[in-house]
């Protein structure tokens, strides 16, 4: 994660310095095309964050005992 951060985070920023020196007046965006690209975004995230939050808390009934399974240790209700 450290990594792609290392990577991604100057080459946005030297997009928005150009694009701010080549447009100094006004930079315009299709607000259609905006809405779909963070709409596409979230689903994105989402179809990450829901699998894996579903992998770790998973719950197993064992014996008749409830066990909240984790990836790190289980613990017994």
């Amino acid at each position: 994660m450290f990594h792609i951060r290392i990577l991604l985070l100057p080459e946005i920023g030297c997009a928005f310095f150009c694009g701010g020196i080549v447009h100094q007046k006004v930079q315009r965006f299709n607000k259609a095309a905006a809405l779909v690209n963070s709409r596409l975004l979230l689903m994105a995230v989402m179809g990450l964050l829901f699998p894996a939050v579903l992998h770790f808390t998973h719950t197993v009934i064992h014996q008749g005992k409830l066990e909240i399974s984790s990836k790190w240790k289980q613990h017994r209700i």
